[in-house]
């Protein structure tokens, strides 16, 4: 059987727990996405890099051709 707090609040203790276990649940749900974030740009901003990459090595292959 539960037993009662001293004052009685046991039903306030028990939201006031609740609300404080959801901020945690919350606040590690923003580190994760934040991180997945991170990692997600960082591997769009390597896939920009590898664009630009060959797009300069076709552009120097078109300006051989057109110097020959």
């Amino acid at each position: 059987m539960v037993k009662k707090s001293k004052n009685g609040f046991l039903l306030i203790e028990l939201l006031i727990c609740i609300f404080v276990l959801s901020l945690i649940l919350l606040g590690i749900g923003n580190i994760y996405l934040s991180i997945f974030k991170i990692k997600y740009s960082i591997d769009n901003s390597m896939k920009q890099i590898d664009l630009v990459r060959e797009n300069m090595e076709s552009n120097k292959i078109k300006m051989a051709n057109n110097a020959k």
